[in-house]
C-alpha cells in the first residue's frame, strides 16, 4: 500500500467500482496526520495570501529546517521578494561577535536615517585616510573635526557656538591659547546657580595688553578691582567712584601697599556703601586727597598755566633762572590774594631773541606785553643776589 495523490484517489472511488479494502487503506495513507508525523510529496499552499499562521505565539514551532537561500520576505504591495540566506545569518552572527569584542565593528560612515547628508565620517584625511574624523550636518559644514593635528568645534563663522555647564581649558604645552574676533563677558544677568559672576584672575595670572588700539576699556557695574602685586598703568586716562561700594583689601600682611583717592564733590570726600568693609593691613596706606590742578607747559614760550578745578588760572615763566619771567612779551596778571617774589631786571612788553639768527641776544619790543597786578596781590622785584 502507498500513498498516492488526488487524482489517483478519485479513480478508486469512481460510480459503479466495487469498493475493496485496499482502497481505503490507499486513502488513509494517503491524508496528512495531525497526530504524528506526516510525510509530504507537494507544496503545502494556504488558501489565501497574508491570511493564515504557521505557529502561533501560544504554540510556536520548535525547529524549523530549510534549506539556503529558502527563506524569502515578500511585499505584499509590490510582490517583490528579498531572499534571506543561510550566508546572510552568517555574516550577521560574525558582527554580532565582533561587536562584543575590543575592537569592534569596522565602519566607514555613520549617518542619519533619513538624511545621508549628515553623517559621522570616520576616514576623512588630514594627512592620510583614517587619521581625522569630520561630524557633518546637511553637508554644508562640520560641526566638528578630530585629527591628529587639529580639533575643530562649530567652525563654521555663521553658526553659533553654545556650551552649557562648567567649561574647563587646560594649559597649553607650546602655543598659548589665542581668542580671536569680539569677545562680551555679561556676566550671570538671572543669577543662575551659585558660581557666581564676573572675571577674576587668580594665582599667578597677569594680564598684558598689545595691540594696534590706543586705549583699553573697562566699564564693569561695579568697578575694576585689582588685587595682589603691583599695578602699573602708564600713559592712561583713570577714573574713580566717588562711592567705594565693594569691599577691598588694601595690601597683605607680607605685601604692604598704597591706594590713593581723590576726593569729589565740594568737600572733597570719598563715600563708603553701607555693607561695604575696606581694610588697610599693616604697613599699608589709605590715601585721600584733593583733586589737584591741571598744569600747562608750553615749551616755546616758558610758559606755565595752572587751572584751578574750582576755576581761575595762575600763569607764570620759568624766565632766564627758571624762577620768573624775566621778558614779559605777553598779557600776564598776578592773581587776587597772590604774592609773588620776582628777581630783576622784568622787561614788560619785550621779548629776548637772537639776532639775524645768530647767537647774539637782543631785545624786541612786541607791543603786545602787559602785566596786572589784581586786587589784594602783591609782586616784589628783588636782586638776585639778594
Amino acid at each position: 500500500m502507498a500513498q498516492k495523490v488526488r487524482e489517483d484517489l478519485k479513480k478508486l472511488f469512481q460510480a459503479g467500482d466495487k469498493l475493496r479494502m485496499d482502497s481505503f487503506i490507499d486513502l488513509i495513507e494517503s491524508l496528512v496526520s495531525t497526530q504524528e508525523d506526516s510525510s509530504i510529496s507537494g507544496s503545502l499552499m494556504p488558501t489565501k495570501g497574508s491570511t493564515f499562521n504557521l505557529g502561533s505565539a501560544e504554540f510556536p514551532w520548535k525547529e524549523i529546517f530549510v534549506s539556503k537561500n529558502s527563506i524569502k520576505l515578500v511585499d505584499t504591495t509590490t510582490g517583490e521578494t528579498e531572499t534571506l540566506s543561510k550566508e546572510d545569518v552568517t555574516q550577521l552572527k560574525a558582527i554580532e561577535a565582533q561587536r562584543k569584542t575590543q575592537d569592534g565593528i569596522p565602519v566607514k560612515k555613520v549617518r542619519g536615517f533619513t538624511s545621508s547628508s549628515t553623517f559621522i565620517d570616520l576616514e576623512a584625511s588630514n594627512q592620510q585616510t583614517g587619521d581625522r574624523i569630520d561630524i557633518k550636518v546637511a553637508n554644508t559644514f562640520e560641526a566638528a573635526s578630530f585629527s591628529t593635528s587639529r580639533t575643530s568645534i562649530g567652525p563654521k563663522e555663521s553658526v553659533p557656538l553654545e556650551l552649557t555647564g562648567s567649561l574647563k581649558i587646560k594649559q597649553s604645552l607650546d602655543t598659548p591659547h589665542e581668542f580671536l574676533g569680539k569677545y562680551q563677558f555679561k556676566g550671570n544677568p538671572d543669577n543662575f546657580g551659585n558660581a557666581g559672576k564676573g572675571v577674576e584672575l587668580l594665582n599667578d595670572v597677569g594680564f598684558k595688553y598689545e595691540g594696534s588700539k590706543d586705549k583699553i576699556e573697562f566699564k564693569p557695574e561695579g568697578g575694576v578691582s585689582f588685587t595682589g602685586g603691583n599695578v602699573v598703568i602708564e600713559d592712561a586716562i583713570t577714573s574713580q567712584p566717588g562711592t567705594i561700594s565693594q569691599s577691598i583689601s588694601i595690601g597683605t600682611f607680607n605685601t604692604p601697599s598704597i591706594a590713593e583717592y581723590i576726593g569729589v564733590e565740594g568737600n572733597k570726600r570719598i563715600s563708603i556703601a553701607p555693607g561695604v568693609k575696606v581694610s588697610v593691613n599693616p604697613g599699608s596706606r589709605l590715601i585721600i586727597k584733593p583733586q589737584q590742578p591741571n598744569i600747562l607747559a608750553d615749551s616755546n614760550t616758558g610758559d606755565i598755566t595752572l587751572t584751578s578745578r574750582d576755576g581761575g588760572d595762575i600763569s607764570f615763566n620759568v624766565g632766564s633762572f627758571g624762577t620768573n619771567p624775566k621778558y614779559i612779551g605777553f598779557n600776564m596778571e598776578i592773581p587776587a590774594g597772590n604774592s609773588a617774589a620776582w628777581y630783576g631786571p622784568i622787561h614788560i612788553g619785550k621779548t629776548f631773541a637772537p639776532i639775524n639768527g645768530g647767537t647774539v641776544p637782543r631785545l624786541t619790543v612786541t607791543n603786545k606785553g602787559n602785566l596786572r597786578i589784581k586786587e589784594d596781590a602783591r609782586l616784589r622785584i628783588k636782586d638776585f643776589n639778594e
